[in-house]
């Protein structure tokens, strides 16, 4: 996910490249006062994304006018609340009670009247707990589902790849098959898509016997009886007619 950049190798040495991966943590046992400033951050930005004045942390609010010139979107719809890097933090430590994990959400506070901080506990998946360091976080995003809030992080590291490899799996991706796959070491190919080609046909022949139906239908009147064109067809009885 998101861009790729090799670095430069000598022969033998172990080429890396840098790869970017979105950790999903959820904002839990926020208190009365915390949640209001979250709700409250939340709904400014969208405030801001649709042209409306709001006040908002101050490099949140350039985000959300880089959101409202790129996207320009609709006024139905609300808006990721985009999250500079250079304000946000992950903090770790197993001796809190409450959480292990914590999270720096910049805020604007409106009892203070200016931008602040604050701390609130997060649930971090535990395959994603060693990406997540200040290092390697990028812009990330605020978003709100089912009335729960989540931090989208963008996490950047490098990787080692391989120079050599045991085999090389080669893949076409077509209209026929959605794919089919072979190994170059034996030749070994699959053929990936039979449902979907078995789904595909049987609505291509309820069209075609659909269609049928209609070509042999007679029209009918409105009482429900078979009409017929006695004499000349429509398209001759037409007559232009000029002043």
């Amino acid at each position: 996910m998101g861009s790729t950049r090799h670095t430069k190798h000598k022969p033998g040495d172990t080429m890396h490249r840098e790869v970017t991966t979105t950790v999903r943590v959820k904002l839990h046992s926020l208190t009365e006062w915390k949640a209001r400033l979250v709700e409250r951050e939340y709904s400014a930005f969208q405030d801001a994304v649709h042209g409306e004045d709001a006040n908002l942390y101050s490099a949140t609010k350039q985000q959300a006018g880089k959101v409202r010139s790129n996207k320009n979107p609709r006024e139905d719809t609300e808006q990721p609340v985009v999250l500079r890097n250079d304000c946000i933090s992950i903090e770790h430590d197993e001796a809190t009670v409450l959480s292990s994990w914590w999270f720096k959400f910049p805020v604007y506070n409106p009892e203070k009247e200016k931008g602040d901080n604050i701390w609130v506990p997060i649930h971090v998946p535990e395959k994603d707990t060693h990406l997540l360091t200040d290092e390697s976080i990028r812009d990330s995003e605020l978003v709100r589902r089912d009335g729960e809030w989540y931090v989208h992080l963008v996490c950047k590291r490098s990787v080692a790849v391989a120079d050599e490899y045991d085999d090389v799996l080669a893949v076409d991706m077509g209209a026929k098959w959605i794919a089919v796959s072979t190994f170059l070491s034996d030749r070994d190919t699959e053929f990936h898509g039979a449902e979907v080609r078995r789904v595909r046909e049987h609505y291509k022949q309820l069209r075609k016997s659909s269609g049928k139906r209609r070509c042999g239908r007679e029209p009918r009147s409105s009482s429900g009886s078979v009409t017929r064109s006695r004499g000349r067809s429509t398209t001759n009885s037409i007559r232009w007619r000029t002043n």
